[in-house]
């Protein structure tokens, strides 16, 4: 359920969540471009919500608790909400290369793709080299090795 200051929780009567706010965001997003009929209020609302609840998520120091969904790190769930924003031609700024909060190779996929979404096609090769430069690679399958010793979360 929408909430009313234009974000989502996990809950309909829970606070607003940017990583909840921002996958909701997705999926309408995703039903969009698939040819399902969206408001264009709720996804204006919605975009201003994860806007608003950004600053609040922007945790860059990997060592402070962020926001943490699952098996993704503080900084690859921001790197997400960062790529939603640009899905949806957002304004907040994205992180360029270099940013050491972003260094997985999760965070650096989702900020490629949204550079991508932004046209900066720069940043997009840079982080799309360094990809390529830490795939793990066995015949014509390649994998990241995403740090955990029980192989779980790793992309393949």
């Amino acid at each position: 359920f929408q909430h009313s200051d234009g974000g989502w929780g996990w809950w309909k009567q829970d606070e607003t969540d940017a990583y909840m706010t921002a996958y909701a965001l997705y999926g309408l997003f995703q039903a969009q471009q698939y040819g399902q009929k969206v408001s264009a209020d709720v996804l204006k609302q919605g975009r201003t919500a994860l806007e608003n609840l950004l600053p609040k998520a922007d945790n860059k120091n990997p060592q402070s608790p962020g926001p943490q969904h699952g098996r993704q790190s503080s900084a690859d769930t921001l790197a997400f909400i960062y790529y939603v924003d640009a899905l949806l031609a957002g304004k907040v700024k994205t992180p360029q290369p270099g940013d050491a909060a972003f260094d997985s190779a999760l965070s650096q996929a989702y900020l490629a793709l949204a550079n991508q979404a932004q046209g900066k096609s720069d940043a997009t090769q840079v982080y799309v080299a360094n990809l390529e430069s830490r795939a793990i690679c066995k015949s014509n399958l390649c994998h990241f090795d995403m740090g955990n010793p029980k192989g779980y979360g790793n992309v393949e």
